[in-house]
């Protein structure tokens, strides 16, 4: 069933996305004085719509009304997709009886440069707009939740983290001449934040300041080569959101809010570090010990072979930042043009 689910929600969202596009045509050459024939939502046959002259009909339109510049809003057969269709301009009906007559002041083909541009560029300019409205709103009602902590748990072997010289217990101080002061700060400027130009990034190792930098072009490839990151964060505590029924961490008596603070003697500072520590001890009997209103508890707990526990985890420090709505809004600009340098570039390269 999930399947279908999928497929639903990617109509819906594809859907969307196009009748926002297209309403940018459609409101562009209202505003040029260009007439706008059809506004579709969807493809292939009309299944309903209205306009001035039929008002609501269902099926086809009769080719013979002349709807005297006003415009059909339909309905067609097909959900995805959808076109608006303007006077004077070839578009993917491919009609071209029109090319043979004498252009009229309504038609597209009539209008300046200008106009012509604002057209055919309005659809990308309204999908700008809506990523803006989107980014905006999520920042204004959600605000922004970020890992409070710069410091590197541990590197994995074999990933990009381990090609640009990171070390377990690195402090993160900047990355491109750009103060961190997140976890999220780290992994967006490693990863999206001036992709494929030369990686600097500055550390505190052993009390010395370092420097590590990594060429831009190489770092492209490792990650299109699907090479993971592998960087984990350092100093966080690791808390029990819920419990699975029938798994381990129930039978133990684990319960939500308890912090996990060790594996036998392994202590336990990052979701990592607790996660590649069961997987060792698969199958064989470990104790556990996790915290509870300031009191260590501990129990002796069998692991099964799938290495889990059977809880969902939460970790701190975490901070929570709240916008206002023109932070919400500078917030949306920000991301928007964050998101499309990033895939502009990554085409790019």
């Amino acid at each position: 069933m999930d399947i279908f689910g999928n497929i639903f929600y990617f109509v819906l969202v594809i859907g969307a996305l196009i009748t926002i596009h297209e309403l940018g045509h459609f409101l562009a050459a209202r505003l040029t004085k260009m007439r706008a024939e059809i506004f579709c939502i969807g493809m292939g046959p009309r299944i309903l719509g209205w306009n001035k002259k039929t008002k609501f009909t269902f099926g086809k339109l009769d080719e013979k009304i002349d709807l005297d510049g006003d415009t059909d809003y339909r309905l067609a057969a097909f959900p995805i997709g959808g076109y608006v269709k303007i006077s004077g301009m070839i578009d993917e009906s491919m009609d071209t009886e029109f090319v043979n007559s004498t252009p009229k002041d309504y038609e597209f083909r009539s209008k300046g440069s200008f106009a012509k541009i604002l057209v055919m560029s309005a659809g990308a300019i309204m999908n700008f707009i809506l990523a803006i409205v989107i980014f905006s709103f999520i920042a204004f009602s959600e605000g922004k939740t970020e890992l409070a902590v710069t410091t590197v748990g541990s590197v994995e072997t074999e990933t990009v983290a381990e090609k640009i010289g990171f070390q377990a217990n690195d402090k993160i101080i900047s990355i491109n001449n750009e103060p961190i002061k997140s976890w999220n700060d780290i992994i967006f400027g490693l990863t999206l934040k001036d992709f494929g130009k030369e990686l600097n990034v500055g550390i505190i190792r052993d009390g010395v300041e370092k420097n590590l930098s990594y060429n831009g072009n190489d770092l492209v490839k490792l990650f299109a080569s699907k090479m993971p990151l592998g960087l984990n964060p350092g100093g966080i505590q690791v808390f029990v959101e819920n419990v699975v029924k029938g798994r381990p961490a129930e039978k133990v008596g684990l319960l939500s809010g308890d912090q996990i603070i060790a594996v036998n003697t392994i202590e336990v500072n990052t979701q990592f570090k607790l996660q590649e520590t069961l997987k060792k001890f698969k199958n064989q009997e470990v104790t556990l010990f996790w915290k509870r209103n300031n009191q260590v508890m501990q129990s002796n707990v069998q692991i099964g072979d799938d290495g889990l526990l059977g809880i969902q985890l939460r970790f701190a420090p975490l901070t929570k930042i709240d916008y206002s709505i023109s932070e919400s809004l500078k917030f949306g600009v920000t991301e928007t043009i964050d998101k499309t340098v990033f895939i502009v570039t990554s085409i790019g390269q």
